[in-house]
This record gives structure tokens, sequence and C-alpha cells, in this order.
């Protein structure tokens, strides 16, 4: 019975209403939808939109783990770890240089 929840969220993003779009996926995910992996994929944009990065990454991950060679999550997942802030790194302490005796 996943259709419905499909065309919800196809629907709701269309129309721009991307909490409902979300919602639909969701609940489409937990039917054992027939590609899981578009699903994931889709729900990945959706958040990513909104600005949910870690959880759209989490998706888009999902999405691989079903479809390893699925191009468009390859390229989110790119977008979204492009998108991240580098990791603060201490800067190095160096020694003095201590001249020949």
């Amino acid at each position: 019975m996943a259709p419905p929840w499909r065309y919800l969220a196809q629907a709701s993003t269309a129309t721009g209403d991307t909490a409902t779009a979300i919602t639909a996926l969701r609940t489409l995910l937990q039917l054992d939808p027939p590609d899981p992996a578009a699903a994931h994929f889709q729900l990945a944009q959706l958040l990513h939109q909104t600005g949910a990065a870690d959880e759209a990454r989490r998706q888009t991950l999902l999405a691989l783990e079903e479809a390893p060679r699925y191009r468009d999550a390859l390229k989110l997942l790119l977008e979204l770890k492009a998108g991240e802030a580098p990791p603060a790194v201490a800067p190095a302490v160096l020694p003095a240089v201590v001249p020949p005796l």
C-alpha cells in the first residue's frame, strides 16, 4: 500500500510543501517500498534543502547502501561533504631552534 505515500510525497514536493513530503517519504520507507534507494535519495534531497545536513548525509548513505553506484546519490554526498566546515585543527607548535654549540 505504498503508492499513496509515494504520490503524496511527489505532490507535496511539486507544490513546495517540504514538511509533508518529508513525512510521506519517512512513512513510505517504513512500508518497505519496492525502490528504497530512490526513496532515501528523495528524502536526502529534501532534508538537504531544509538545512538538515547530518540527516541528509545519513539518508544518502542509506540510498548508497541499497544501490552503491547510484550516481545522483554519490553527487549529493560529495555536495554535502563540500558544504561541511573543515575540522578544526590545532596549530602546530614548532620547537625553538637551538643554535649549535
